[in-house]
């Protein structure tokens, strides 16, 4: 569900403040993007939201959410937003982000803090 080593080489590259940083930009980020598929998005804005998160996830390793927004962003472009489970792409997001920020600093070794 995520690619802890993406976040490790993450943490390595930018350091414990940046990655700190990081995180709390990202919940905020994603957490917007997720609140608009909770309420019915757009149809025609579909494939640009789930593109945004899919990016998104992908830089925090969230990489089984970051496929269904890939998955939905391919039947949005084919004109068929109303395939697109939604559904599944919020309760992917938000179980990863628990798990996420529940190990996180277990899994790096320190504390990091996620706002």
């Amino acid at each position: 569900m995520i690619d802890w080593t993406r976040v490790a080489d993450l943490h390595d590259e930018i350091g414990e403040a940046g990655f700190n940083e990081v995180v709390e930009v990202f919940v905020q980020e994603m957490d917007s993007i997720v609140a608009q598929l909770r309420d019915a998005p757009e149809p025609h804005q579909l494939e640009m939201t789930l593109h945004a998160l899919r990016g998104g996830l992908l830089n925090l390793g969230f990489t089984h959410v970051s496929a269904l927004c890939q998955q939905g962003e391919a039947l949005a472009a084919k004109g068929h937003p109303d395939q697109v489970d939604t559904r599944s792409i919020v309760q992917g997001y938000d179980a990863a982000c628990q798990i996420f920020l529940s190990e996180v600093a277990q899994r790096l070794g320190h504390k990091a803090s996620a706002g």
